[in-house]
């Protein structure tokens, strides 16, 4: 493998590219979100999102797992 350290850290841009991204689904719509032009937000809870997983935030509440995203970090909508 290229581009690695003497102390084998890989420097490679080859690395897992998808990893940056991950899946989940709509919980919750907050104030944030942009709406079409007769009021109904562009997601809504139950559809399944791709996001930018390092500009997420983790929460643990009532022994539940959540990630919180802003709009701008979801990449696509499937």
């Amino acid at each position: 493998v290229e581009n690695v350290s003497t102390t084998g850290l890989d420097f490679s841009n080859e690395a897992d590219k998808n990893d940056k991204q991950k899946t989940g689904i709509i919980v919750s719509v907050g104030l944030g979100c942009p709406k079409f032009d007769d009021g109904t937000y562009t997601i809504n809870p139950g559809e399944m999102v791709m996001f930018d997983k390092y500009k997420s935030t983790s929460l643990t509440l009532d022994g539940e797992f959540y990630k919180i995203v802003y709009y701008a970090d979801i990449v696509m909508k499937f």
